[in-house]
């Protein structure tokens, strides 16, 4: 039998400080996210709705250990702060909206790395800028259904863009690095069976839990083709093949767009291969 087993490493973690609930939780600031949030194939911007009672206690600082953000998932609550240029707080918090105006934050593709574009972001309003208290918008960030691979490992503030009512805007940032998960290297055991060739996904041990694993398959001189899917780690028997010396075998672990393959196993062909190595 052959086993390439995962990395015996720890996918970094990082402490990550969050704008999190406090005293009365996000529900006190819940009337203004206008719903929960859905797919989106796009940049999503959201605009508050009609401000509510909100208590300082409800954005207080929290420091929270996460592996950071993942396709689809729970998004994180920070505060932004401006980037450079003038801070226009005055305008995008006028007197006229006495609860503060509604503002959209979208995050800003000229500054973001190609592999990770403003299309796999999500910024979600949460507190209105504040005249009163000096403050700017607090936003909740996730990462889309549909963010790339390229995304895995992000981690430096955010880069947003703030338009005010009258089309005012600014140049603003998360006031902390914003964290994206790692999904880690699978490991892969191979052995023969009854005239067949039994190959074992083997769990990352570290990192986000893989949505599914696909065994794929090359023989000499091809290319890797998926043969099998299973939403858990499951022996999956698979023919031999003829006509060639060696085949090759790898485990693919995805979660929505991403994906790591572990490292390939060779094995013998139809003559040898109810015999283990």
């Amino acid at each position: 039998m052959t086993t390439v087993a995962p990395p015996n490493r720890t996918v970094w973690r990082r402490t990550l400080v969050v704008v999190a609930a406090g005293l009365f939780g996000l529900a006190a600031v819940a009337p203004a996210l206008g719903g929960s949030v859905g797919p989106a194939t796009g940049a999503t911007g959201s605009t508050a709705a009609p401000a509510a009672p909100w208590s300082e206690a409800s954005l207080s600082p929290a420091i929270r250990g996460t592996e950071g953000l993942l396709p689809g998932g729970p998004g994180a609550p920070v505060t932004i702060e401006p980037d450079g240029g003038p801070t226009v707080l005055e305008s995008l918090a006028a007197p006229a909206f006495p609860g503060g105006p509604p503002v959209t934050v979208t995050p800003d593709g000229s500054r973001l790395p190609r592999e990770c574009p403003a299309l796999a972001w999500r910024a979600t309003v949460v507190r209105r800028p504040s005249l009163e208290r000096e403050t700017l918008p607090a936003v909740e960030i996730s990462l889309s259904t549909t963010a790339p691979s390229g995304c895995q490992g992000y981690d430096r503030p955010l880069p947003l863009v703030v338009l005010g009512p009258g089309g005012e805007s600014l140049r603003a940032i998360t006031s902390v690095p914003i964290t994206v998960a790692v999904l880690a290297t699978p490991g892969i055991s191979v052995r023969g069976e009854d005239g067949q060739v039994a190959v074992l996904p083997i769990a990352p041990t570290s990192g986000p839990v893989p949505a599914e694993y696909t065994i794929d398959v090359r023989e000499a001189g091809g290319e890797w083709i998926p043969r099998r899917t299973t939403p858990a780690p499951a022996v999956c028997l698979l023919p031999p093949a003829a006509g060639t010396e060696t085949v090759a075998y790898r485990v693919t672990a995805r979660l929505r767009e991403w994906s790591r393959s572990s490292a390939p196993v060779r094995y013998p062909t139809r003559a040898t291969a109810s015999a283990p190595i």
